[in-house]
């Protein structure tokens, strides 16, 4: 199960790698226009070939769709501690550890390089999920996997506090060339915030195996649809709000204080919910329960 759910990581990775880098070569050779006309024939492509997958039922009691169904789901996750728990440190991280949406801003104004350097942040974080991916096999033989999650997340936290002091010392110009800006780049300190960026995505990738496999051992069938409703809520609306979080901070700060505030929450909280919910600390592989 921790192999099959590492193949995630793998696809994403390939996938935030090369599809802005794809898209850019298309944008400069036959611009905006023909470049969304392709990618709207791709994503056809891809519901039609959703379409054409056959129907799977699921076992056990099956409930009517809709809010029943909801409410179901709901009960279920009441009662669900380690899942329930998973899900409220996945939100911790993914709000407080998304400096994503400042890279713009970093390239152009703190780091230099402009766009170059959005593009290399980005892929960075990436190129850490599908290296730590491939490099999976020893998860599949940890059996803690509530442990593991903690680890990861809070080395994901470190990741992104390194990524603000990275950031704090190219505020303080540390190896900045005479100006920085669109055409002048701290290449240093670039390189720099790139690894500890791509660790953050190897740690956020590991924390996302464990937790996938936690979800399809210990959620029964019958439920599992609607508890992975959730799940898609959480892992789609916690970056958003991390953004949030980040620009608006950002705003009123500066641009380095988001992610060093974030992971120091992020190392703290979490921490703290797994000391409170120590059934969450040892669940076991197996013998999986939610």
């Amino acid at each position: 199960m921790p192999a099959a759910s590492a193949l995630q990581g793998i696809s994403t990775g390939l996938m935030i790698m090369a599809g802005p880098a794809l898209a850019g070569v298309l944008v400069a050779v036959s611009g905006y226009g023909w470049t969304y006309t392709i990618d709207v024939v791709m994503m056809t492509s891809l519901f039609l070939g959703l379409w054409t997958l056959p129907s799977i039922r699921p076992e056990g009691t099956i409930v009517r769709p809709g809010l029943e169904s909801l409410k179901d789901g709901w009960r279920f996750l009441k009662r669900a501690s380690n899942i329930r728990l998973q899900y409220l440190i996945d939100i911790t991280a993914m709000t407080f550890g998304q400096p994503l949406t400042l890279f713009p801003a970093i390239g152009a104004v703190l780091l230099g390089g402009g766009a170059i350097t959005t593009g290399v942040l980005t892929a960075a974080v990436a190129a850490g999920a599908f290296l730590s991916s491939l490099f999976s096999g020893p998860i599949g033989r940890v059996r803690r996997h509530g442990l593991g999650i903690e680890r990861a997340v809070i080395v994901y936290g470190a990741a992104i506090l390194a990524f603000g002091l990275v950031l704090v010392a190219a505020a303080l110009h540390w190896f900045a060339p005479a100006q920085v800006g669109p055409d002048s780049a701290n290449v240093a300190l670039i390189a720099t915030a790139a690894v500890v960026l791509a660790v953050s995505g190897a740690a956020d990738n590991v924390s996302a195996i464990y937790r996938s496999t936690m979800m399809q051992s210990a959620v029964p069938d019958a439920i599992r649809g609607r508890l992975q409703g959730i799940f898609i809520v959480v892992v789609a609306g916690g970056p958003r709000v991390g953004a949030l979080y980040a620009g608006a901070l950002a705003t009123v700060t500066a641009l380095w204080f988001p992610p060093l505030l974030g992971g120091l929450i992020i190392i703290g909280l979490v921490a703290l919910l797994v000391r409170l919910n120590p059934r969450f600390r040892a669940y076991d592989a197996l013998h999986p329960e939610p």
